[in-house]
């Protein structure tokens, strides 16, 4: 049994380092991911397609270049995290969010650095908030976070 679990660490090792050895690139940018996953939002990290956290997606912006700037929002937009009622005070801040970083993107941005933004739906989950927040800023890198409340 030993023998048997060493000899499949050594193939992943194996797998992991020709991968990366060959200079492997499942995506450029965001966009890129579509193809392979067309029915969920992805973010393309170091070279590979990754799937957004729960109840987060690409909400507006340039998701077709790797030189722009990302931001998120985490909101409580509905009373559940994965439905319920919108809240249509929270729905109103998302909207100003997004055009404020459309407009931004009509004037080129900063210096040609566009923006992006992506959007978390916490469904007023403080937990779920913060395990968004967590992984947008560790895996994504994410500079600004806007939330309320």
């Amino acid at each position: 049994m030993r023998r048997v679990l060493v000899l499949g660490a050594a193939a992943c090792v194996a797998s992991c380092t020709f991968t990366t050895a060959t200079g492997f690139t499942e995506c450029d940018t965001d966009v890129s991911c579509d193809k392979a996953h067309p029915k969920q939002d992805h973010a393309c990290i170091e070279k590979f397609c990754i799937k957004l956290t729960d109840n987060c997606r690409r909400q507006t912006g340039e998701f077709s270049s790797a030189n722009r700037v990302v931001f998120a929002a985490t909101l409580p937009l509905t009373s559940t995290p994965d439905s319920g009622v919108v809240d249509q005070s929270e729905q109103q801040g998302l909207n100003a969010l997004s055009l404020a970083v459309d407009e931004g993107n009509q004037r080129e941005g900063i210096k040609g650095t566009r923006f992006a933004l992506l959007f978390c739906n916490t469904g007023g989950d403080d937990t779920l908030a913060k395990a968004q927040v967590e992984w947008l800023g560790t895996q994504l890198k994410v500079p600004a976070v806007g939330t309320s409340g």
